[in-house]
Parts: structure tokens; C-alpha cells; sequence
């Protein structure tokens, strides 16, 4: 706690600067240009590579108690999480290596890999699903769009007088078969949740939690069971 204050804290004042408050919050949010920068800064030859006696120069302003065999130990344990990736075994730090030293941005990462690749394993899912049912989603609408064409063609032969009676009712049947079929289009649209079952399930899990239910209400609940006409997507 006391190296703290001193470092947070300059002699002859009472106050943390900006500027130091900024320091603890470098491990937090340092990142892409910044932690190039901080590499570079240590890596004093430019080789690419951070040696013990480098890393230790840059570090023992900051504790006077630091020696060079604890910076070799901290690097090597580096190395070995390291060397799960391939990483070589050298004594020094490469780039890669060298970000490993802030544990919070090795987490942040980390964290970020898992839910690409779960958002991948989700996108090829729903990809998967989505093309079994292209045949059927395109017949869909071909069917959808046909009997609403019907239907723009019909209602003008349904209220015109001059064609007689009879094509006015044949067009009335024509409108009615038409509706019933753009109904059963928009009530049975063919997607990747198209199983009833499957469909119930998905209605089931996301309902919110209800109080337990007696015999008679669970069967009226069941009976009332509605699915909406796009639960398939």
C-alpha cells in the first residue's frame, strides 16, 4: 500500500494527479497502437525482442527490490502459457508474448475469441437450417404472390355488371379460394423452426415462468395453446 501511495502520490503534494490515475488504468484499456508503443519503448535494440535485462531496466525504477532472476522466472512462466500456441522457448519476449503480461487484456481477448466463435457456430447453424428450406420458402411465395394476383384480378370482375351474373359469382368463388389460400400461406410459412414440436418447445421455453398449475387448469392451458403464424421463424 505504501509503494502505491508514494507512486500515485509525488512528495510535497496531497493530491493524485490525471495523470497518475491514468497509469491505473492503463491495464484496463491498453490495446492495439498503445501496446506496440510499450513494446517498442522496452525493446531498446529494436530486435523484436524484449530480453530479461531489458524488461528489467524498464521495471526496476518502479520496485528497487526487483532483480534480474525474478524477471527471467516471470518471462519463463510467460513462455510456457505461451508455448501451448506454438510459441518457441527463448528467454525473451516477442510481441505476442509480451501482451501476455497484462492479464486483464488476456482475458478480454480470450473472452472475445469465445464469442466469435460461438457467433460463428450460431451463424452456421442457422445457415444450415435456413438453406433446407429454400426450395420451400421460394414455392411459398411464388404460391402467396400468385393468389394475390388472382385476387387484384378478381375483385373487378366481381363487382362488374356487364359481364352477367354468373362471371360475378364464379369470380366471388375465385376470390374466396384465393383468400383461403393466402391464409393458409400466412398461417403455415414454411422456416427453419417449421416442426410443430420443435415450435412448441421454443413457445414453451421462452413463455415466462408461470405458478404451478392443477389438472384441469394445465388442460384448459394446453387446449389454449396458440401458436402465432410466423413461430416457424
Amino acid at each position: 500500500a505504501s509503494f502505491i501511495l508514494e507512486h500515485l502520490v509525488p512528495e510535497n503534494t496531497s493530491c493524485i494527479s490525471i495523470w497518475r490515475y491514468a497509469d491505473t488504468m492503463a491495464e484496463g484499456i491498453i490495446d492495439g497502437r498503445a501496446l506496440r508503443l510499450a513494446f517498442d519503448s522496452i525493446d531498446e535494440d529494436a530486435s523484436q525482442a524484449i530480453t530479461p535485462l531489458e524488461l528489467f531496466h524498464a521495471l526496476h525504477p518502479l520496485c528497487a527490490d526487483l532483480t534480474i532472476a525474478q524477471v527471467v522466472e516471470h518471462i519463463e512462466v510467460v513462455e510456457l502459457v505461451a508455448a501451448e500456441d506454438g510459441a518457441s522457448l527463448d528467454h525473451t519476449l516477442d510481441f505476442d508474448e509480451f501482451c501476455r503480461l497484462f492479464p486483464q487484456r488476456t482475458r478480454r481477448v480470450k473472452a472475445m475469441e469465445t464469442r466469435a466463435a460461438a457467433a460463428e457456430r450460431s451463424t452456421f447453424e442457422l445457415r444450415s437450417r435456413w438453406n433446407a428450406v429454400n426450395g420451400a420458402i421460394r414455392e411459398w411465395i411464388q404460391k402467396l404472390q400468385g393468389a394475390c394476383d388472382e385476387l387484384a384480378c378478381l375483385k373487378d370482375r366481381a363487382i362488374e355488371k356487364r359481364a352477367g351474373e354468373q362471371a360475378r359469382l364464379d369470380a366471388l368463388d375465385g376470390l374466396r379460394s384465393n383468400v383461403r389460400l393466402a391464409d393458409r400461406c400466412c398461417g403455415q410459412p414454411p422456416g427453419p423452426f417449421a416442426d410443430l414440436q420443435e415450435m412448441r418447445d421454443i413457445v414453451k421455453r421462452d413463455r415466462p415462468r408461470r405458478r404451478s398449475l392443477s389438472a384441469g387448469e394445465a388442460k384448459k392451458d394446453k387446449e389454449e395453446e396458440i401458436l402465432l403464424d410466423f413461430d416457424s421463424f
